[in-house]
């Protein structure tokens, strides 16, 4: 009788050691699946954010050309892609965005086609252009976090020649 009183809190003991282990075991793996989801909301808010910083980069690139309307001159003397040809492209100066995290570096560049050409003799005399707006937008704080689209403009002559503005030519904006 004496050997059983002394026995008696062993499986009540056992008992409580399992039940802290397995406490502590579901305490962990809740840790660590939590700082999971946070690790997943926190890359789908800076996906989300970038995504923002590349439609806002468009929407610079289009109003930048809107506004300055490059004539011939700025055309023909720049070779921004350094292929030789001057004639077809030009960059729009580089801005920033600040966002909730991050901010971000907007590049914008643009190459024109001619899709009516003019009757008349000089080279470039075009009646209506096509232009392809590329952009980027890259993370300050980690470069390798940048998103490029793609878009076509053309030349709105509706109002020609009071005004010339450029619109989107639907279907064309690309984005990877």
């Amino acid at each position: 009788m004496l050997l059983y009183r002394r026995q008696q809190g062993m499986a009540t003991l056992t008992f409580s050691i399992m039940l802290l282990l397995a406490i502590t075991s579901v305490s962990f793996l809740t840790a660590k699946t939590l700082l999971t989801d946070q690790k997943i909301a926190s890359n789908d808010y800076r996906a989300k954010e970038l995504t923002y910083a590349s439609e806002a980069a468009l929407e610079y690139g289009l109003a930048w050309l809107n506004r300055h309307q490059p004539d011939f001159e700025a055309w023909n003397t720049n070779d921004e892609d350094a292929n030789g040809q001057s004639f077809n492209d030009l960059n729009a100066p580089n801005t920033s965005l600040t966002a909730a995290i991050d901010s971000y570096i907007l590049t914008v560049s643009y190459r024109r086609r001619c899709i009516s050409p003019d009757s008349g003799t000089v080279d470039d005399a075009c009646g209506q252009w096509l232009i392809q707006m590329s952009t980027q937008a890259s993370a300050s704080s980690d470069h390798s976090l940048s998103r490029s689209q793609v878009m076509l403009v053309l030349e709105d002559l509706s109002n020609f020649p009071a005004s010339t503005g450029y619109i989107r030519v639907p279907g064309s904006w690309q984005d990877w």
